[in-house]
Order: structure tokens, then C-alpha cells, then sequence
């Protein structure tokens, strides 16, 4: 009988793959998981979790966030039920910011997202129904002359871009730091009459790129007279106004296929390489309200997963590894990074009627006060030859100091995971009993249940015994 050997695992990093077969992934990815993070080799861990900004209910889906400096003042903006609020500090509410009756009799649409961009002396929206409106902080009014169906204001080259929904294969602009001066002669068609629409306007190095919702087309210079445009990729484009991030040199974005990076030349498709099958199940009927973002080094995306009309999944990218981590319990119709005078938070607005608030997210042990539930699957192991038959000993599992406790268990060749018997430990090393059962695949799996805590697994090791010869 050949001496028995030890198997184990100390790096968790490579993320889900759902392409490659669950005994041919890498070791240190995962053919399944569930809200956990591995951003460094050596900790498996649950993500952290988001908690309510506003105690009071808004009266419906958050329908935007910006993040609005003037001077000295800083002001989280929020829209929701077709009301416009700012988030006050030191009375911890949302207070709202009267929009002049004579133009907004019934306030804003609803139904509609709204649109912000920071200019020098102050902050507009655009929602591609209602006039345009302006806010320096004080005084709210409408943007004179701007397009009244407006829709995704962005500030190129000092002027003011914006796409109207009426004709959305064109894009105009004010003059130069002249944001309430539109001339009839700055406008600019893009590939009009191809059956597409533009969906996003992101200035990248130096130029404006502009996405149609299968195409994509950029726009070089500073004026008319030496604007140059120029289709970038007649195949691919991105899904919505909120759907690409930049992150240093690249930008990222949601497309109907997946999700894309792109280097001002070249585009990938990060899910095809990885998660295909994940992304087969994105409701392509809704995904024109995915939301990128970008926080504590992973890039967010937002999407309606299943048969859900809202963003009720995140995708989780580390840009730096290429691993996938999947989020649920969060429902994010959009996001703004607030610099709040002492530090830099990440919040998002709820996508779902039912729970209408403004949360902070990657705090705390719970969504909104609800358990994340988490889990990890390992591979099925073989132990680099199916052909002999194993059998399990004992499990060891590494924890990190002072944390909660992940429960293992394992299927062997592909039955029902198996929880494991208790035999001994301390807060660093805690060992199992495996099932007396002679195996070929083995697999691991790591699962969290428990509000208001955390875990972390610094490794696995699997001593067994294998038969001596193939039967």
C-alpha cells in the first residue's frame, strides 16, 4: 500500500469557471460559489455586505445618484418617485429640493432614470422626458435652450453632449463653457438610419466615444471645424447610459453578449472566456439597465438575472486576476462614488419598489439587515489519477484568527455533499472525519450562514489513502 499521501489547497484567487469542465479548472478556481471574495492568495472570505443610508423610505426606485462639490460643499443627490433630494448629514434624511412648478408641475417622470453631470458652476440632469434642470446648490431652474428630451448629459472638450430621445442617432452640444447656448450647426449623426441608437457618451483619452447599442464610434478634436469621427466596432456596443466604467487605462462594459474591455482599439469578452454559462442567464430583456461601478479594487456590474425585470445579481471583476465572484442579495439601479469630507463611500439606489432606499455598500456582515448566504466548491479532485480509488482520512481546516467558522463538506464522485464530523481544534486549525467510503473525485465545498459574521479560510488539506493498483 503506498504511503499516504496529503492533498491541500491555500489559494482560493482564481474565481469562477463555468466553461471548463469541474475536473480540468484550475485548482484554484471554483466551478460554483456564492458571495465570496478571494482578492489575495491565502484568505477565502464572505464579501461585505450594505447597509441603509436613508431610515425613511423614499417613495420608489432610486431613479438616480450623483455627487455634487461646489466650494466647500459637498451634496449626495438622489431622484426617486419623481422627486429630486439632497442627502442632509446632520439630520440623516433625504430633504427635497423644490423643482419650480411652473415647468415640473407634477415633478419629475417616475418612470424615467435621471442623468447628472457637474459642470463649473453647477450640476444638471437630464431624464429624456422633462426639461433638462440645473442646481448650484441653492436655486434649482431649468437649463435654458438645452434639448427638452435630453438624455445623458456628459461634458466633452468644455461642452455640453447630450443625445436627444427623439433622435437618438444623433448627438449635439452646446458651445464651449456655454452650457445654455445650443447652436442649430452643433450636431453630429451617427451611422443614422442603421436601426440602432446611441446609449452611452464616455470621454476616453482624449476622445469621446460613443456607443450605439451594437456599434461603437468615437469622435476626435476639440471643435466642429476639426471634429473627426471615426466607428470603432460595427458589431459590439453597450447596453445602457450606465453600463461602462473606466478603470486606469481601460474602459469596461456590458454588451449584449457580455461583458467587454476595451484599450481605445481592441475589445475582449471577458465573460466568453469564463462564464458563459453564468451569462446565459442575464435577462437580455432588461439588461439596458446594467450599472458598472468601480470600489475597493473590483469592478461592479449591476444585471437582471433570471426572470427578474430589475438588477437583482452583481458580477464582482478583479481586473488585476480576472476572477469573477458572483453577488447576490443586492438590487442596485445605480451607483456614485461620495467623498463625504473624511472619507470616500460607495453607495447605490435600489432598483426594487419594495425596499426604496440608498444604501452603502462593502460595510458590515449583512444586506440591509438580511444573512448573506455564501459558499465555495472546489474542483472535483482526483488526486491526478481517476483510475485509482481513494479514501478519505481527515480534513484540516486553516481559518483566520478570531473569525467565524465556514463548515466544510464534500461529495465524492459527484453525489450529495456530505457534512463532515467534528473532531477537534482551536481558532486556527479545526479537523473533520471524512465519510469511510473508497472514491475517485473529490470535492470540496465551504459554506456560511450566519448573520452579522464573517469567515476565513486560509486552506484545506485532505489526508488519504489511495488503493495500490487500478480496479
Amino acid at each position: 500500500m503506498p504511503k499516504k499521501p496529503d492533498w491541500e489547497i491555500k489559494d482560493f484567487s482564481g474565481g469562477l469557471n463555468d466553461k471548463v469542465d469541474d475536473n480540468l479548472i484550475a485548482n484554484n478556481e471554483t466551478p460554483d460559489c456564492q458571495n465570496v471574495i478571494a482578492n489575495k492568495i491565502g484568505s477565502l472570505t464572505k464579501v461585505l455586505g450594505s447597509a441603509k443610508l436613508n431610515t425613511v423610505a423614499l417613495g420608489g426606485v432610486v431613479q438616480g445618484l450623483h455627487s455634487y462639490y461646489y466650494g466647500t460643499n459637498r451634496k449626495l443627490i438622489a431622484v426617486s418617485a419623481g422627486k429630486l433630494y439632497y442627502w442632509d448629514p446632520m439630520d440623516k434624511s433625504f430633504k427635497e429640493i423644490a423643482l419650480p412648478a411652473e415647468s415640473y408641475p407634477t415633478g419629475l417622470d417616475a418612470s424615467a432614470p435621471v442623468y447628472f453631470e457637474t459642470l463649473v458652476n453647477y450640476v444638471v440632469g437630464f431624464n429624456g422626458i422633462n426639461p433638462p434642470f440645473k442646481w448650484d446648490g441653492t436655486t434649482v431652474s431649468v437649463l435654458a435652450n438645452a434639448p427638452a428630451d435630453g438624455q445623458f448629459p456628459c461634458l466633452f472638450k468644455e461642452k455640453l453632449f447630450t443625445v436627444p430621445k427623439s433622435d437618438p442617432s444623433t448627438i449635439v452640444w452646446s458651445n464651449s463653457f456655454a452650457p445654455e447656448t445650443w447652436e442649430a450647426v452643433n450636431y453630429w449623426d451617427i451611422k443614422k438610419g442603421d436601426g440602432d441608437i446611441i446609449t452611452n457618451l464616455v470621454p476616453y483619452l482624449g476622445e469621446l466615444t460613443i456607443f450605439k447599442r451594437y456599434s461603437t464610434h468615437t469622435l476626435r478634436g476639440t471643435y466642429i471645424d476639426d471634429f473627426r469621427y471615426d466607428e470603432i466596432n460595427p458589431n459590439v456596443g453597450c447596453v445602457g447610459p450606465r453600463a461602462c466604467v473606466q478603470d486606469g487605462m481601460y474602459l469596461y462594459f456590458v454588451a449584449d453578449d457580455g461583458i467587454y474591455r476595451y484599450n481605445g482599439g481592441n475589445m475582449e469578452n471577458l465573460t466568453l472566456t469564463k462564464i458563459p454559462n453564468l451569462w446565459s442567464k442575464i435577462n437580455s430583456e432588461y439588461i439596458g439597465n446594467a450599472v458598472a461601478g468601480r470600489w475597493e479594487g473590483f469592478l461592479w456590474f449591476a444585471l437582471p438575472k433570471d426572470s427578474s425585470s430589475f438588477n437583482n445579481f452583481v458580477l464582482l471583476y478583479d481586473p488585476l486576476t480576472g476572477a469573477w465572484w458572483p453577488r447576490t442579495g443586492l438590487n442596485i439601479s445605480c451607483l456614485a462614488e461620495y467623498n463625504t469630507g473624511k472619507g470616500t463611500k460607495l453607495y447605490s439606489g435600489s432598483s426594487y419598489t419594495a425596499s426604496p432606499y440608498v444604501s452603502e455598500q462593502w460595510i458590515g456582515s449583512n444586506d440591509l439587515g438580511t444573512k448573506i448566504t455564501s459558499y465555495w466548491k472546489g474542483k472535483a479532485f482526483d488526486m491526478g489519477n481517476p483510475a485509482i480509488k481513494k479514501k478519505a482520512k481527515k480534513m484540516l481546516v486553516a481559518d483566520g484568527n478570531n473569525t467565524n467558522d465556514a463548515t466544510p463538506s464534500i461529495s465524492l464522485d459527484y453525489g450529495t455533499f456530505q457534512d463532515l464530523t467534528y473532531l477537534d481544534g482551536d481558532n486556527l486549525v479545526r479537523r473533520f472525519d471524512c465519510p469511510n467510503t473508497w472514491w475517485r473525485y473529490f470535492q470540496p465545498k465551504l459554506t456560511h450562514d450566519v448573520i452579522d459574521k464573517s469567515f476565513e479560510v486560509r486552506g484545506l488539506t485532505l489526508q488519504y489513502k489511495a488503493k495500490s493498483k487500478a480496479k
